[in-house]
């Protein structure tokens, strides 16, 4: 599954472009970041918050350009097999194994995409290491989300009988796909903005002692990984029972 993975990405040479388009947004908005870090408007006592809103930013924009990477090439992958997909039902895989193979060969490449454009972005604004590093995880996290929900959705409205890959990034499931990969990405931001502002609270009033502090970190971070985690679950078990009624008929 891996190596076939790996040809029909090679022999579609209009993915690899549209990747490279998707790479450069990333670079012209991390570059931009640059020069909004130290703006000289900001007066000095609000450069902190400043900070913190273009964390956010990053983690906003880099969640959106990682639903847009996952909408090219993880959703259509279970489509793209397209009329030989009979070979796939015939092999010693059960939909669920086949669904979590398919899982397994994106997320590793999505999750380290993601990991590099949010790091990238923390330091282009000279983030402390802390906010790296959670950024780091954000990605990591949400990266597991999108990739579950792109295979499961792509299971749920699978198109064996496309006659170009473009159709199926154009199709209504793909639609419903960047819906709900956006409202994902909004459920995540929630607790990602509550972290960021309390870890600046914090900073300036000391409201919270070094334990306490690891502890609603740690609290927010497993919010952030059970959502993700549950959301990835529920769309591959959706794709499974639609790939099940489909071999049934």
């Amino acid at each position: 599954l891996w190596t076939k993975e790996l040809k029909l990405i090679t022999r579609d040479f209009g993915q690899a472009l549209q990747f490279m388009l998707l790479i450069g947004i990333c670079f012209i908005y991390l570059y931009n970041f640059k020069f909004l870090r130290g703006h000289p408007e900001i007066p000095e006592s609000m450069l902190v918050w400043w900070r913190d809103l273009l964390i956010l930013a990053n983690v906003c924009l880099g969640s959106f350009v990682i639903s847009a990477v996952c909408a090219r090439f993880v959703y259509p992958a279970v489509s793209l097999e397209g009329n030989a997909f009979w070979l796939v039902a015939s092999a010693p895989l059960s939909p669920k194994e086949y669904l979590l193979a398919k899982f397994r060969i994106w997320v590793c490449p999505i999750a380290a995409i993601t990991a590099v454009i949010f790091i990238s972005g923390a330091f282009a604004i000279d983030a402390p290491p802390y906010s790296v590093a959670m950024s780091a995880v954000f990605g990591v996290a949400i990266s597991y989300g999108l990739t579950g929900i792109g295979i499961g959705l792509g299971a749920l409205f699978a198109d064996f009988q496309w006659e170009h890959p473009t159709q199926l990034t154009a199709s209504m499931g793909a639609l419903l796909y960047m819906l709900s990969g956006l409202a994902l990405v909004c459920f995540n931001l929630l607790p990602a903005a509550l972290l960021v502002f309390l870890n600046t609270l914090n900073s300036v009033l000391g409201m919270f002692p070094g334990l306490q502090w690891i502890t609603v970190g740690a609290c927010t971070l497993l919010l952030i990984l059970w959502l993700n985690y549950n959301a990835a679950r529920w769309a591959l078990r959706v794709g499974e029972q639609a790939l099940l009624r489909m071999q049934r008929q």
